[in-house]
């Protein structure tokens, strides 16, 4: 009676890391040789899920021969990114050798895709591989200003995985940690793995002073409240947020100790959320890469240090979200003259930007709708410009004024007698002028 094929085989991890495999490369790779006493008719490696049906037709095919010599080695790539599904279970890589008389030897080998030190990898030959573990560590430096405990597990794809905390303290399970003493720490985990930072991510922790995140350069989003209430946070490095998508609600929301941030390096950016940077202390910002970009509402609100915005980058919007620069006080001006897209202003658009003592709309004539105390308790304002439309019909609605106790001149060019004849505006009528 003929006998089944032998088929052997050896599994080769990168050099210096032992027999580990993860998810980045370039140790997301590994060998597989294979070899046979006999003339291989057909062979085929397939990575299937462990609990699904499997077969040497079945699953994803990783490699095939055919027609090849006895006793001659068959080398290829099993790669994680491209052949496993990250976090999506236990996969079975079956081996399937067919020989000229039509009989079939089959081996496996388990693999669990999850990072961290759990087993993923056994076989007959009782091997026990690990995942995760092999990837580089990089550094996030952090200042703290008192003992604190630093959670990381809102980092997606950090829990379970090595991470050296800086203070002689390393880790392998878990992703938080507590600090005896103020001081800068340089924590080292597989940063360079995350591709979203969820929400709530050190939310009001006031022991942060500084935080580099440099070394995330493949974060794609930024989940709500990300480090919102920390209140002595003074710098934040994001210089390799290249790839971020969009930002959450409240992003650094009344990190008021916080006197600037740099988006110039944002060059994926969409959106960005409500209150975003609300409540820091940033003098100004560099709107250039908010082009394009949806705006939700609260945007710099209560940023009281706030004296210059160059607000030219956003020509895009047709509408100007609610509470939009409110509370503003030190702000000294704005001009709206490229908002020539804008057609809905929200409420409170500009309210208590107690600093600004002139506010033109003349250019923006698409202007339609104009929310209720768009500059409530703008108590400098002397001066506003209407929009300068053509016709009584275009003139904006306007659902209320609140209080504006500076104000002694609105100008509302060739149609001031329309614009004193119409609701709300008309309140207003005996301190408006064509000029």
């Amino acid at each position: 009676m003929a006998q089944a094929p032998r088929l052997w085989y050896q599994v080769v991890f990168q050099e210096g890391v032992g027999n580990k495999l993860s998810y980045t490369p370039p140790y997301n790779e590994c060998t597989i040789t294979i070899n046979s006493n006999v003339h291989i008719k057909t062979f085929y490696a397939r990575a299937t899920l462990a609990e699904a049906e499997w077969g040497y037709d079945v699953g994803t095919l990783i490699a095939e021969y055919n027609n090849r010599d006895a006793n001659v080695n068959l080398t290829f790539t099993l790669n994680a990114n491209n052949h496993l599904i990250e976090g999506d279970g236990e996969y079975r890589i079956g081996l399937y050798l067919q020989d000229d008389n039509d009989l079939w030897n089959y081996d496996e080998l388990f693999i669990v895709t999850s990072y961290g030190g759990s087993k993923f990898i056994t076989d007959e030959k009782t091997t026990v591989y690990y995942v995760g573990m092999s990837a580089p560590l990089y550094a996030m430096p952090i200042t703290i200003n008192a003992g604190t405990t630093i959670d990381l597990s809102l980092l997606k794809g950090i829990s379970d995985t090595k991470i050296v905390w800086g203070d002689g303290t390393t880790t392998h399970k878990g992703a938080t940690h507590t600090y005896s003493s103020a001081g800068t720490y340089t924590i080292q985990a597989n940063f360079q793995d995350i591709i979203q930072i969820g929400s709530y991510f050190l939310q009001n922790n006031s022991a942060i002073t500084s935080i580099d995140f440099t070394n995330l350069k493949n974060v794609i989003r930024i989940g709500d409240n990300v480090m919102s209430g920390c209140t002595n946070l003074t710098s934040i490095t994001v210089t390799n947020f290249t790839k971020v998508v969009s930002i959450g609600d409240e992003f650094l929301r009344n990190c008021s100790s916080l006197t600037s941030f740099a988006l110039d390096n944002f060059s994926a950016l969409t959106k960005v959320g409500a209150y975003f940077l609300s409540g820091t202390g940033i003098t100004t910002l560099n709107t250039t890469r908010l082009a394009g970009c949806t705006i939700d509402n609260a945007f710099l609100s209560g940023c009281t240090a706030l004296t210059t915005l160059d607000i030219s980058n956003l020509s895009h919007l047709t509408a100007i979200p609610n509470n939009f620069l409110y509370g503003c006080s030190a702000l000294q001006s704005l001009d709206f003259s490229l908002l020539t897209n804008l057609a809905t202003i929200g409420v409170n658009f500009l309210g208590a930007c107690t600093t600004l003592t002139v506010v033109n709309l003349a250019s923006n004539i698409l202007v339609r709708t104009i929310g209720g105390n768009f500059l409530n308790n703008c108590n400098s304002v002397t001066t506003l410009y209407a929009p300068n439309v053509s016709k009584q019909q275009d003139i904006p609605s306007l659902a209320s004024w609140g209080t504006l106790n500076a104000l002694t001149k609105i100008v509302t060019g060739t149609m001031t007698l329309a614009y004193q004849y119409s609701n709300v505006w008309k309140e207003k009528s005996d301190i408006m002028t064509e000029t």
